[in-house]
């Protein structure tokens, strides 16, 4: 959306509140209401320019827009860990990480435990060595991960265990760029160690 903006205003076309209103939903969507460490100063920027044209309150939005769009208030679990899960090899280990965007972590609380069962039950139907489920809240800019299984590598974790099979990850938000390096790197270490 940042792109498709930046075409426009270097047209000099100015979008109807409807169109800038779709713009203003992907930026925050793709950025996470510019809190994704993939965000860039074009789309600080874009975003504002849009946001003259869609005359909404930004952060009032925001927080309707991810409440409406929540999985874990309109899905089944098993749907939540597979809708947005990417699957992984890195040094002989098979595993997914799905994630999912909330405000807040209550409704994840409420449902923690069919989750749990749910990421159990696609680590064993993909044959995978084990399941991530990363839940990214959007206003605390910081994340709970829940995994499946805690390999032997999990010890070395350098972020708080809320409980069995839970961490607290706060300012992470990007399964690509920081909790895949950071499981990539666990997985090294272990490597080593067994070397």
């Amino acid at each position: 959306c940042t792109l498709v903006a930046r075409q426009f205003r270097a047209a000099g076309i100015e979008p109807t509140p409807g169109i800038a209103l779709c713009m203003v939903s992907g930026i925050i969507s793709d950025t996470l209401h510019l809190r994704s460490p993939t965000t860039t100063d074009v789309d600080r920027e874009i975003l504002q320019w849009l946001n003259g044209f869609a005359a909404v309150d930004l952060e009032t939005f925001v927080q309707e827009f991810f409440e409406v769009g929540s999985a874990l208030r309109s899905h089944e679990a098993a749907h939540v860990v597979r809708e947005d899960c990417k699957e992984f090899v890195d040094r002989g280990h098979r595993f997914s990480i799905s994630q999912i965007e909330e405000i807040g972590f209550e409704l994840f609380w409420e449902r923690s435990s069919e989750l749990h069962e749910a990421l159990v039950e696609l680590s064993r139907a993909r044959e995978l060595d084990f399941s991530a489920l990363l839940i990214t809240d959007i206003l605390s800019n910081g994340s709970l991960l829940l995994m499946s299984h805690e390999p032997e590598v999990w010890e070395q974790i350098n972020y708080p265990r809320v409980e069995r099979f839970l961490y607290k990850l706060e300012n992470v938000v990007s399964r690509k760029k920081q909790l895949l390096p950071l499981i990539s790197q666990l997985l090294e270490n272990a490597a080593a160690s067994d070397a």
